[in-house]
């Protein structure tokens, strides 16, 4: 390790080196490490760095790239994507849902539904990088626009980071603020997946619709400043009923 703490990292055959690659590299990024605006190191110069075949690299390249935290230029190089990283690093304002409501000029309210520790589901354990059985604290949070119910929200995070227990009243805090808090964590940036749902009998009975409903439905995983996943996040938002301004980065 240098005084940064991430440019020097053993790889291990364990996991495969592509992704090994990919993390470092995108702590790298994440620290500052490689000036904002210029090339990264080319494949050929990292490569020999690492000891590893340039496939390898070009693999964890692209696999940033995908991310959009890479650009790459053929003929050129590969730069840093600084407007995506910009917004990575303030990724937690993202998930502020009652400042989205006030924009909007309506009254934003927040009612703790529940906060209980319970197993990671199979989906939760392979996203969070647990190991069967480890419990995750789930806390879900109803956002309500003048009084009127607009996202389900539930957030679920491993146990083992938790520094403090969390009291059900204490859930409604913003989330970046909630894992600095309870976690020691800093969020740095977080994948987003975005899908359409029909509400079922349960989703509709908390957010005053009728079943079958149409919904958007948000998966969030969110990373730390050590590229760990530290959480994940699902938010349900009432058709036409709630607004959320999402920045997108393109090339």
């Amino acid at each position: 390790m240098t005084e940064r703490g991430i440019l020097i990292m053993k790889l291990t055959r364990a996991v495969p080196i592509a992704r090994q690659l990919k993390e470092i590299l995108r702590a790298r990024i994440l620290d500052g490490y490689y000036s904002p605006h210029t090339r990264i190191p080319s494949e050929s110069a990292l490569a020999a760095e690492f000891g590893v075949s340039r496939s390898s690299i070009r693999g964890a390249l692209s696999q940033l790239a995908g991310e959009r935290l890479l650009i790459r230029r053929p003929g050129d190089g590969t730069y840093i994507n600084q407007s995506m990283l910009q917004f990575s690093l303030n990724v937690g304002s993202l998930w502020e849902f009652s400042r989205h409501i006030e924009a909007t000029g309506r009254k934003a309210s927040i009612r703790p539904l529940s906060a209980q520790v319970r197993p990671a589901a199979e989906t939760e354990a392979a996203t969070l990088h647990l190991a069967p059985g480890d419990e995750v604290l789930s806390v879900t949070v109803l956002f309500l626009a003048d009084e009127r119910p607009v996202t389900l929200v539930e957030n679920v995070i491993p146990r083992r980071l938790l520094l403090q227990e969390v009291q059900l009243q204490e859930a409604n805090v913003p989330f970046d603020e909630f894992m600095q808090r309870y976690c020691g964590r800093q969020l740095s940036f977080a994948i987003l997946e975005v899908s359409a749902t029909l509400a079922d009998k349960a989703l509709a009975e908390v957010l005053s619709l009728d079943a079958g409903s149409a919904l958007l439905c948000i998966d969030v995983v969110f990373f730390d400043q050590d590229s760990l996943p530290v959480a994940g996040t699902l938010s349900y938002f009432r058709d036409k009923a709630s607004s959320l301004r999402i920045p997108i980065a393109l090339e």
